[in-house]
């Protein structure tokens, strides 16, 4: 069995299936994630998101994602994201954050607060690379934000895992019609 990812960045508004988004937007994300799918195909889907996140991106009407729409009972989907519980065990909560900021003047605040959030990202991929791993199902196709496409690949690259990035931000606004 070959450990193989392929990484799809795009918005987690989209992810997520935000009315806002448009239904043509979300149509062209669904497409996608079938194409990857038939394509390369994946034995799981793991997705930068947890419960709660896809509450706070699509509302509380949101009970899944594009991913897990399109999956259905033929592709298992897992979120491999920190909850807000996970998160506060962690100290990487806004909260946490915050507090730490505010012991600082305001012209340090910009600077420290860029250096946390990026701080907060590693060690969130981190987590989400551990949890790709412990799965049995290979190829895997994993959904996260476009800000990480690159540097989640290079993670993987650094432990043996072949990781390909099918798209860094997938933006159906910029597919030409």
């Amino acid at each position: 069995m070959t450990r193989e990812v392929f990484i799809l960045g795009t918005s987690h508004k989209l992810q997520c299936g935000a009315a806002e988004c448009g239904v043509d937007s979300i149509a062209l994300l669904e497409k996608e994630i079938r194409h990857i799918l038939f394509e390369y195909g994946i034995g799981r889907i793991a997705e930068e998101m947890s419960d709660g996140g896809l509450r706070e991106k699509a509302g509380d009407e949101a009970s899944e994602t594009v991913c897990q729409r399109v999956a259905g009972d033929d592709v298992p989907v897992h979120f491999v994201d920190l909850d807000v519980k996970e998160r506060a065990c962690l100290s990487l909560s806004h909260d946490n954050i915050d507090a730490f900021m505010f012991k600082h003047s305001a012209r340090e605040m910009t600077r420290v607060r860029e250096a946390l959030n990026r701080l907060c990202g590693e060690v969130r991929e981190r987590v989400w690379v551990a949890r790709v791993l412990s799965g049995d199902e290979w190829p895997v196709l994993l959904v996260c934000g476009a800000d990480h496409a690159v540097s989640v690949s290079e993670l993987f690259e650094r432990i043996g895992v072949q990781a390909t990035v099918i798209c860094r931000d997938f933006d159906p606004d910029a597919i030409p019609q």
